[in-house]
């Protein structure tokens, strides 16, 4: 991986350090109060609010990891790529499949199967990824 990527990994958990501090900030209260809360509602009887807790914890906690950081935002490029809303995401992404980066791989080859699956549902070309979009 490279140093760059490194580099906007460190600035992501800064920026999320500093979003969750600033809310707590705005709302009057701590981290360690969040971190009660938190394990409280781990406690809670109602399985839709305990697991919905444990989903976000997890997907929070595992953002301040590179790997999953990392993962995440390949998985994004492929998303604005798909969506056309960032015409850059999919050059890049191909870029980093190409310059042999494994998750980049996968991602590449997790679209081509998404899309090979949504010709064969909606029997289309290029449209079929947007139909299936759109269904």
């Amino acid at each position: 991986h490279s140093h760059r990527a490194h580099q906007l990994h460190q600035q992501f958990k800064q920026e999320l350090e500093g979003f969750v501090q600033g809310f707590l900030d705005h709302h009057g209260t701590t981290m360690e109060v969040l971190e009660a809360a938190l394990a409280e509602a781990k406690e809670t009887d109602d399985l839709c609010a305990r697991m919905s807790m444990e989903v976000v914890t997890e997907e929070i906690l595992s953002l301040l990891e590179y790997d999953a950081f990392h993962r995440t935002m390949l998985q994004a490029l492929a998303d604005e790529g798909n969506r056309g809303k960032e015409p850059e995401a999919l050059p890049t992404l191909h870029a980093f499949a190409a310059a042999g980066v494994p998750e980049a791989r996968e991602v590449v080859q997790a679209m081509a199967e998404e899309q090979a699956e949504a010709a064969e549902l909606y029997g289309g070309g290029a449209e079929a990824p947007a139909a299936a979009a759109a269904a």
